[in-house]
């Protein structure tokens, strides 16, 4: 929301909320990574590991896995603030490995440009 981290986080917060009460699971998920990728933003990385640690865990459960993938790119921006190499190299892996599998080329050459670019590749599936 062009950097308005205050709104954004309360729209967002809106929707988790919504999405709990109706039970609808992705919608949840996706809040929770817009919650995390937020606290990332405000450089609240406990809170954003939180977040973004739920979000996996049940676009996991309901089989998302696209959705898994795009969350662990996610953990791995987390990763890279922290300079966590292992986490990141982990997270990318693993994307990479959703990735491939789906077959989902954007986000495969995406995941393999991060791990360039954070020079922790190559990293494989």
């Amino acid at each position: 929301m062009a950097r308005q981290l205050d709104r954004a986080a309360e729209f967002a917060g809106q929707g988790v909320r919504i999405c709990k009460d109706v039970g609808y699971s992705y919608g949840l998920s996706w809040g929770l990574r817009a919650l995390g990728r937020i606290a990332v933003a405000r450089g609240s990385l406990s809170e954003a590991e939180a977040h973004l640690t739920e979000a996996l865990h049940t676009f996991r459960s309901i089989e998302a896995h696209a959705e898994e993938a795009r969350t662990h790119l996610a953990l791995a921006e987390l990763a890279q603030v922290r300079n966590d190499r292992d986490a990141i190299t982990a997270h990318l892996t693993e994307a990479l490995r959703l990735c491939k599998a789906l077959v989902i080329p954007k986000y495969t050459e995406r995941t393999e440009a991060m791990a360039r670019e954070w020079g922790v590749g190559p990293i494989s599936a």
